[in-house]
Order: C-alpha cells, then sequence, then structure tokens
C-alpha cells in the first residue's frame, strides 16, 4: 500500500475542506442546537470527544434487544456521526447541529429491518427534521415483503411530518437500475446519496443509477491503494488502536475508511444547515423538493455521471445569504 509512516489526520479530511471550501462554511454556518438529525446505526461511543457534545443522550435509544445500552460496539456510528457533527480531526459539516442516536446494528454489523422501522417510528414521536440511514438495507433481509411493506410505511408517515430521509446509496459499485443487482427496488421517498473521489467521479466501489440525485466525495479504495484518499473518522475509544492506525500517524481513538455511509452523513449534514439558514433563522419553511433544488443548483455534476450532483455545503450556504 502507498503510504508513509508520517502522514498526518488533516492529509484525511481533504472530503471536509472540499465541501466547506477549504473550512470557510464554518464563518458562514455551523447548524443548530435546534435541529435535529436522527442517527438510525449501531448507536454512539459516549466517551468521544468528537460527538459526545452534540448528542441528546435522553432521547438516545437502542432497538437491539440484547444490547439495550446505546454504546457503540460496532464502530459504523460512532463513524457516521463524526462526520456529521466532528470539531477535531474530524472536520463535520455541521458541527453545531444535535443528534439522537438510534441503535439497530449489534456489535457484530447484524440489525434487523424490524428495528429500523421502529426507530424511524420513534425518530417521528422525537421530532426529528432529518433520518440518516447510512447502513445498507441488504443488512436486514428485504425478501420479507411484510417487513419491507411496514417500511415503505414508516417512511411515508415520516415525510408526511416534514422528515427528509437521506440514505447510502451502497458499495457494490453497481448500477441500481439493473433488476438484478437492484438493492432498494421499491423503497420510495429516500434520498440515496452515492460517493465521489478527489477527482469528482464516482468512487469506483459506489453505486449509480437513476435513483441517485446526489454524491457527496467519501474516498477510493482502488487499484492504485493510495491511503491518503481515504477519510479520517471518529472510532470508539475503547477499540484497540490496529497496526495500520499505528503505520500512517493517526491520534487514538480514529481510524481511516470510505463508503457512501460517509457520503450519506455529509448530505445530512448539509440539509439540516439549509434548515437552520431558512427554519431557523429566516422562520420559512421550504419544502423537501425546493431544498433539495437548491442544494442541486449550487453542486456540480459528477464527471463521469451527469445525472449526479457533488454537493458543495459552502456554495449552498452563500447562496442562501444572497453572497453568490
Amino acid at each position: 500500500m502507498n503510504m508513509t509512516t508520517n502522514a498526518l489526520p488533516n492529509q484525511f479530511s481533504w472530503n471536509s475542506y472540499k465541501v466547506t471550501n477549504g473550512y470557510r462554511l464554518y464563518d458562514l454556518q455551523v447548524g443548530s442546537p435546534l435541529i435535529k438529525i436522527a442517527v438510525i446505526d449501531s448507536g454512539y461511543d459516549p466517551n468521544h470527544s468528537e460527538i459526545t457534545g452534540n448528542i441528546d443522550k435522553k432521547k438516545s435509544c437502542s432497538f437491539v434487544d440484547y444490547e439495550n445500552f446505546n454504546e457503540d460496539l460496532y464502530g459504523h456510528g460512532t463513524a457516521v456521526i463524526s462526520v456529521i457533527v466532528g470539531k477535531n480531526q474530524v472536520k463535520g459539516v455541521a458541527p453545531g447541529i444535535t443528534i439522537i442516536s438510534y441503535k439497530v446494528l449489534d456489535r457484530n454489523g447484524f440489525g434487523k429491518i424490524e428495528w429500523v422501522i421502529h426507530a424511524i417510528l420513534k425518530a417521528i414521536e422525537d421530532c426529528v427534521h432529518i433520518i440518516n440511514l447510512s447502513h445498507v438495507f441488504t443488512m436486514f433481509g428485504l425478501g420479507n415483503k411484510g417487513a419491507f411493506n411496514k417500511l415503505q410505511q414508516a417512511i411515508d408517515k415520516a415525510r408526511k411530518k416534514g422528515i427528509i430521509i437521506v440514505g447510502a446509496a451502497g458499495n457494490q459499485g453497481v448500477l441500481l437500475d439493473m433488476k438484478s443487482t437492484s438493492l432498494y427496488p421499491t423503497i420510495k421517498g429516500i434520498n440515496y446519496v452515492t460517493s465521489t473521489n478527489k477527482n469528482n467521479y464516482t468512487s469506483s466501489y459506489a453505486n449509480i443509477g437513476s435513483i441517485i440525485r446526489f454524491a457527496a466525495p467519501s474516498g477510493e479504495l482502488d487499484e492504485t491503494n493510495n491511503v491518503t484518499d481515504l477519510i479520517i473518522v471518529a472510532h470508539p475509544t475503547n477499540f484497540p488502536k490496529t497496526k495500520f492506525e499505528k503505520a500512517i500517524g493517526l491520534p487514538d481513538f480514529y481510524t481511516v475508511t470510505c463508503g457512501t455511509s460517509i457520503s450519506a452523513a455529509m448530505f445530512s449534514s448539509l440539509i439540516a444547515l439549509v434548515l437552520t439558514e431558512y427554519l431557523i433563522c429566516k422562520q420559512i419553511h421550504l419544502s423537501e423538493k425546493e431544498i433539495l433544488n437548491i442544494i442541486q443548483k449550487n453542486s456540480s455534476r459528477v464527471k463521469d455521471q451527469n445525472s449526479i450532483f457533488e454537493i458543495n455545503a459552502y456554495s449552498v450556504i452563500k447562496f442562501i445569504k444572497g453572497l453568490l
């Protein structure tokens, strides 16, 4: 693998640097704590400094019946949350907003579709603004038609309440329009987000298709094996540090990764910033369609996918503030 022993953590924040225009976004908007994102995932690390100040611990809960505590034993949830609200090594896109964590993945990354449904319904009760589903639904066995229909009903209910739902497009490198490879053939109402690399091309592993409108830069893992194409995220503080993490100079309690889970989290963050600008600052209620159109208008087309737009949070907020 192409790496050096003196690689610094900020080398792995290139994606945040890109969408925030060199972190200039933070001078314009960081998000309001009144805006709440539901992260339906594997829980969170209550001891990690990157995220603890943004978690609504009273409302956060677990739906894993044999792990009825919300601590993240898998690592995915902590990573996703850090991409949204990180303030130190991880440069979150919306570090001022509030996170409610709903645990639906156990220590092995296993989950049930029923747990996701319960989490969505709880998120509705908790009056969240955005639901982030960065896990891939194939984990939950969508062959269960009854559960599948109930999931659609829960999503429909959330959207009727004005909640915007964001999901990861998946990392299988397939065209989702093909029936043989479609992972989400009939789930409607989710904004699926795919991944781009440093050069504004879709990542080699990223799923694409007509159901995908947006992308966010979240790393590459191809034949070049260039470690600096990866993204830094928070790692649970009780996870041992690997030889690889030591070799590339990462601080304790961090790792590097890539994937559409990161992209979905970045997109949820941007929506939170837009809601902060309109709902909190201007007291204007926009429809989901209006929000997505504003984001698209201030995004750039992915070089190899003309119908997919890579987000630029700085441009979006600058446009809303009338600075463009």
